[in-house]
């Protein structure tokens, strides 16, 4: 700015140490003609020790020319993150497989569930338990079978007694009557009576069996099926005799 520099250098003539340096060069100066306002010549350097404190015009030109830094953007202010936070994904460890239907496991795989169970006490006297009503119902169907056969026996010895009142034996005719007789009750009685309250029980066995999970029973009739839960009866069996 001109003006500033002016203003400055008007300053710099009226200080006190501008003036100890004029007159020190007026001093030393040769008398001639009158002196000049403004010598064009550049200053000449002071030497002395004092001199040396005092700033240069130029030093002082150069700091005003110097650029002033514009203030920079001021710092920016970070923003807070406004979208919702994703919780971390918890680990969850690898879950068992889900148990087998025990009803279709086979023999093999049956094994060692069994074993688990012949350890089981309340299991033994559920075992027992169905063992007693089995016992229970081959008695009662060997007692009607029994009565059947005592029936013809009793048939026999009448006819026999008869015959030896007459004095004459059984006539081989009527002993085959007889025997077809008694040979078609008993068929009718097995078919009629025998099997069809076997197959209940059975029925009833496997349904007991299977509501305690024991590997391969349920309610079936198929031969592959029935032939899988007898090797597995067989085991449970040797377990009421231990």
């Amino acid at each position: 700015d001109p003006d500033s520099i002016k203003a400055l250098l008007e300053k710099l003539r009226g200080s006190e140490e501008w003036q100890k340096v004029t007159s020190v060069d007026a001093g030393s100066a040769p008398e001639g003609p009158g002196p000049m306002a403004v010598d064009p010549s550049p200053l000449p350097s002071v030497t002395a020790p004092h001199a040396s404190a005092i700033p240069s015009v130029a030093s002082l030109l150069s700091q005003l020319q110097q650029p002033i830094p514009s203030p920079g953007p001021p710092p920016s202010i970070p923003k807070s993150d406004t979208r919702p936070t994703v919780p971390a994904p918890t680990f969850t460890p690898d879950q068992d497989p889900p148990p087998r239907d025990p009803k279709t496991l086979s023999y093999v795989q049956s094994l060692g569930y069994l074993a688990r169970l012949s350890g089981d006490a309340p299991f033994i006297a559920f075992l027992q338990q169905l063992k007693q009503e089995q016992d229970e119902l081959e008695r009662r169907l060997h007692g009607e079978r029994e009565g059947i056969r005592r029936k013809y026996d009793e048939k026999v010895r009448v006819a026999k007694t008869r015959a030896t009142m007459i004095g004459a034996g059984i006539s081989a005719h009527e002993a085959e009557m007889m025997q077809r007789a008694y040979r078609k009750e008993l068929d009718s009685f097995d078919r009629e009576r025998v099997l069809i309250a076997w197959g209940a029980l059975v029925a009833s066995q496997q349904m007991a069996l299977e509501k305690r999970t024991v590997p391969a029973m349920f309610a079936t009739s198929a031969p592959a099926d029935l032939q899988r839960q007898k090797r597995v009866v067989s085991i449970l069996e040797n377990m009421m005799s231990e």
